[in-house]
Formats: structure tokens, sequence, C-alpha cells
């Protein structure tokens, strides 16, 4: 019989410090939120880098949660004219551009939410019974990142422009 006053041993497949089951849960869906983005990315071909955005109801901004996002470690390496990149992806750097909350259609994570989350005449749908408006469809919409990069309408983003 286990005493409540004795340490919890640590789970043998993860270097987990959490000392109570919320904390572990949470390590956990961390962990598989970056496993499943980073999957996503490594066997899309040609793809340097994966980020995943969703909705704080609370102050109605996109944010990234923390580890959700992957690059291609070859594709993306100092000096091989990946300035830009190593901006967004390495947090050692001085110039680091932090992933900081978005409104909707602000940056590029704000202009897809806003692209998806707009009905045929062009009005702003915010009721959660349309968050699934274009995931539930049989194909996947790319786009290109330079087209709403360049658009003057845009708000500025530093993270967008690099």
């Amino acid at each position: 019989e286990k005493k409540d006053n004795q340490k919890r041993p640590e789970v043998p497949w993860t270097s987990s410090t959490a000392q109570t089951r919320k904390q572990r849960d949470e390590e956990f869906d961390i962990d598989m939120l970056h496993r499943a983005i980073a999957d996503t990315g490594r066997w899309a071909y040609g793809t340097i880098s994966v980020e995943a955005w969703v909705l704080d109801e609370e102050t109605g901004k996109l944010v990234r949660p923390r580890r959700a996002f992957w690059f291609d470690p070859v594709a993306v390496q100092e000096g091989a004219g990946n300035e830009a990149m190593m901006r967004l992806v390495d947090y050692t750097r001085e110039d680091f551009v932090r992933p900081d909350p978005l409104a909707p259609g602000v940056g590029l994570a704000g202009a897809l939410w806003s692209e998806l989350h707009q009905d045929n005449r062009g009005s702003f749908m915010p009721t959660m019974k349309n968050i699934n408006v274009g995931l539930n469809a049989k194909h996947v919409a790319w786009r290109e990142v330079e087209p709403i990069s360049n658009d003057p309408d845009q708000p500025y983003n530093l993270r967008l422009k690099l």
C-alpha cells in the first residue's frame, strides 16, 4: 500500500517532473500536439515549417500553444540564407520574433483564420458552431504566403514580413 507522503516514481518513458496528474496530462497533451505537428511537416514533401494557432475565447485573440510548431532542421540552417526563418524559430537569438497573440485578420494565422470564418457574403462568423467550417472538407486549401504578406490591406506583422 502506497502512502500519500511517498513520492510517485517517475514514469520510465517520460522525463516529466510534474507533481500532479493534471500537470502530467498537460505535458502529455503538449508533447502529443508537437508530435502531430512535426509528423505533418516531416511527411509533407517540401514543407519547411508548420504552426498551429487556436482562438482564445476569453481574449478573442489567436495564440500559438507552447510547442505547437515544427521546422525542418535540414532546410532551416544558420548561414544557409535562412536568416529570416532563424529569427522565427531560434528562441535563443537576441532578434527572435516571438509568436505573440494575434487579433483575427492580423498576421498569417489571423488572415487564414479570418478567411476560414467568413460566409459567402463576406460576413464574419464568430460563433463556435461554425468553427468546423472547412475542417470537414475533403480537400486541403493551400495558400501562398507571399500574396498575404504583400497585401497592402494586411496590418503590419513582423513575423509575416519575415
